[in-house]
């Protein structure tokens, strides 16, 4: 998963049981931002308070993926009022992403190009990768890439 390349495409039950296909030109036409997290952590936490509060929903599908089991998850998904559809546990996922420590993000344009990818150390970092992705879209897709530089 390079940034500036086509995202990988994975197609991954959601916590409700529908197949969703991450990566690839979006059906809706929205971008994905991809939100890996992990239960009981406090930076997670954070993180997705965060990216709830930063997405436009209209233009943006906001997606959480973690691994292990549902039960692990139920708190923090209720206390987000975080829907079974937009919530994938599947570690695949984050391999194919190159996902190591958690919370980290991707952010796909709708033509399913991987804009960015990285761990998330705080809300600035969210709020820069948004902007890129406005930015982005804007200039219409055969713009050159700027990647956002994230944590590593």
């Amino acid at each position: 998963a390079v940034p500036g390349r086509a995202a990988p495409v994975v197609s991954a039950p959601t916590l409700a049981g529908d197949m969703l296909t991450i990566g690839g030109p979006s059906a809706d036409g929205r971008a994905q931002l991809l939100l890996f997290i992990a239960p009981g952590c406090a930076a997670s936490r954070s993180a997705v308070r965060d990216a709830l509060a930063l997405t436009n929903r209209t233009q943006l599908r906001l997606l959480f993926l973690g691994e292990g089991r549902a039960e692990d998850y139920a708190d923090m998904l209720r206390q987000h009022r975080i829907r079974d559809t937009d919530i994938i546990l599947n570690a695949q996922v984050g391999a194919d992403f190159r996902i190591g420590t958690r919370p980290s993000a991707a952010l796909i344009d709708a033509s399913g190009r991987l804009l960015a990818r990285g761990t998330i150390d705080g809300r600035a970092q969210l709020e820069a990768l948004l902007a890129h992705g406005e930015a982005d879209a804007a200039a219409g897709q055969d713009a050159d890439p700027k990647i956002v530089a994230l944590a590593s």
